[in-house]
């Protein structure tokens, strides 16, 4: 009798045995879709870094019934760091992140990887995740130009082959990035992309001429604007007429009485050119920005007049617009 259940045992322990090794040796694979990162319009006057979060989904495929539920997943990438965004031979500075604060760089190294756990039923399938790529354009690029007088894109694109995708399943314990037992899937290529956006700020600072008791003799004043455009932009800053409704003969109205004075602004010290919206015999002012903010002088002046009126405070107000 033993004879014979040792008979029986046997072939069905083997059976149980294959029963149970069988879906270790169905494929279970992953693989990596392409990145995606989508950077807002990036004005480089304003000094700020720009941040934005792509991702990169990866799926996986478990075959039916089985034992490892879970996997581990490690993306590295082997572009050179740090990195730039190009147009031409300018260039902007960027890079990518595997953390939230922008501290480490994603890379090709496992302390560098994106990095993620997840699991399906021991029935198998097929499941995704997205892994987040953090990515900054750094501060203090202020310099970096547009091209054309319009807004310009810059991109880097990598090949698939920067992109490595390591995995391996496991039971209970997840194993580290770098580890023996990792198996590599299909990855993709992805580009980034940027538009540097023409941008220009302005400020004024006003003029004042001095307190006087007679308009016997010139009087001049000087103020200045304040301008910030994109490096490479062509602007053009135009002066409003002011209460006298005329660029060409402007005048300082007095607050009590409401006499008037005629006086006139200047593009330059020597006063050639008077300094309106192109009508009237006056010009506007013509720039290229550099990123940098720059000052611009504004030249007042009131000529002799035959007569002095009442004493009284006299003002105008003018409008200054750039258009770029």
């Amino acid at each position: 009798m033993k004879r014979f259940v040792l008979r029986l045992i046997l072939p069905l322990i083997l059976f149980l045995m294959g029963w149970f090794a069988a879906p270790e040796a169905q494929a279970q694979t992953c693989s990596l879709g392409a990145p995606t990162i989508a950077l807002p319009a990036f004005s480089p006057i304003s000094g700020t870094a720009l941040t934005t979060t792509g991702t990169v989904k990866v799926t996986c495929t478990w075959g039916a019934i089985n034992l490892v539920p879970n996997v581990k997943i490690c993306v590295t990438f082997t572009g050179a760091s740090p990195r730039t965004l190009v147009n031409g031979s300018n260039a902007i500075s960027y890079n990518m992140y595997t953390d939230s604060g922008y501290a480490t760089p994603w890379g090709s190294t496992a302390a560098t990887a994106l990095s993620t756990t997840f699991s399906n039923s021991i029935l198998g399938g097929t499941d995704s995740r997205n892994l987040d790529i953090y990515t900054q354009i750094a501060a203090n690029q202020t310099t970096v130009p547009s091209t054309n007088n319009g807004d310009t894109v810059y991109s880097a694109t990598y090949a698939g082959s920067a992109v490595v995708l390591s995995y391996q399943f496991y039971l209970l314990v997840a194993p580290a990035c770098g580890t023996s037992g990792f198996s590599t899937g299909t990855t993709n290529g992805f580009t980034v992309n940027v538009t540097v956006i023409n941008k220009c700020t302005i400020n004024a600072t006003g003029l004042t001429f001095g307190p006087s008791t007679t308009l016997r003799n010139t009087l001049t004043a000087q103020g200045a604007l304040s301008v910030q455009c994109t490096n490479n932009d062509a602007y053009k800053i135009l002066l409003s007429s002011g209460v006298s409704g005329q660029v060409g003969a402007r005048t300082l109205k007095g607050q009590t009485h409401g006499a008037t004075i005629p006086y006139q602004l200047y593009t330059d010290s020597s006063y050639a050119t008077a300094w309106g919206d192109g009508t009237g015999g006056t010009s506007t002012y013509l720039g290229t920005g550099t990123g940098l903010a720059v000052p611009i002088p504004i030249y007042g002046r009131i000529l002799p007049q035959p007569s002095t009126p009442a004493p009284d405070t006299y003002q105008d107000s003018i409008t200054a617009t750039i258009q770029f």
